[in-house]
């Protein structure tokens, strides 16, 4: 008699559960996958740097971060125009050209 109750108590039924076969024919559909695989990491990308610069002084700290980049980028020596020089035109018309121009040099010449 025990054996008959051990052998009740042990068997299980194979078949998937309701909620088991439905996970699984959702699993099986293109855009169900695709919405997993694609859709919910973009949101949640989406989200954290919604959330993240929902914050001003997060987004201070990042444009500061920006323009120290921008700014150590622009003053590197490559970039610097020390001379400028005026050619193929009258003395007084290069003159005029330096006094509308009125460049501080050394400048960068993104600034330009």
């Amino acid at each position: 008699m025990q054996k008959v109750e051990n052998a009740r108590v042990s068997r299980r039924d194979p078949a998937p559960s309701r909620w088991a076969f439905r996970i699984e024919r959702l699993w099986l559909t293109p855009v169900f996958r695709q919405l997993v695989r694609v859709g919910l990491p973009a949101f949640s990308v989406v989200f954290f740097a919604g959330w993240f610069f929902s914050n001003p002084v997060n987004r201070e700290a990042i444009v500061a971060q920006i323009a120290d980049i921008r700014r150590s980028v622009a003053e590197r020596p490559e970039f610097m125009v020390k001379l400028m020089a005026v050619d193929g035109a009258s003395a007084a018309l290069a003159e005029d050209i330096r006094l509308a121009a009125a460049l501080d040099l050394p400048k960068s010449s993104f600034d330009l």
